[in-house]
């Protein structure tokens, strides 16, 4: 697993101008257009909540072929950092802090384990809202072991 975060803003304890106990926000992405729905909504929430967001992307070492090729993994880090560092300027813009990291690892377990070891108090993940043949397989499905608050953000 390798670790790589940014921050908006100088570390400050998460959620520290929270009103309420929502004060870290897990947003569990893919970071592609699908996803764009729930940023939005992870973003939105922290705004109204005065809550942190971290942004989990995990690249799945079984999910690399594309077309039958392999699809090098520096690219698809260097892709997705990119596109988190967009949230974190979209946060910005917010005032909502935001840091990212980008896990290796299947994304069910990487959310479940992000979830408990950075102490988060909601999770927000995207699906493309494609039924039950995605949902075997969507992260979403690592809600109920997440033992925290979730919420699902589908595509319409």
């Amino acid at each position: 697993m390798q670790d790589v975060r940014a921050r908006s803003e100088p570390r400050v304890a998460p959620g520290s101008r929270a009103v309420g106990n929502i004060r870290l926000i897990l947003l569990a992405t893919d970071l592609s257009p699908a996803s764009d729905g729930a940023a939005a909504q992870a973003l939105a929430l922290a705004h109204d909540l005065g809550a942190d967001v971290l942004v989990m992307s995990a690249i799945d070492p079984r999910s690399i072929l594309a077309d039958g090729l392999a699809r090098r993994v520096d690219r698809i880090r260097l892709a997705r950092e990119l596109a988190a560092q967009g949230l974190v300027a979209k946060g910005r813009e917010l005032g909502v802090g935001v840091s990212f990291l980008i896990w290796d690892g299947p994304a069910g377990e990487a959310i479940v384990e992000v979830a408990t070891n950075e102490q988060v108090d909601m999770v927000v993940v995207g699906s493309h809202g494609r039924g039950e043949r995605v949902g075997a397989r969507c992260p979403a499905r690592a809600l109920p072991g997440a033992r925290r608050p979730g919420l699902i953000r589908y595509r319409v």
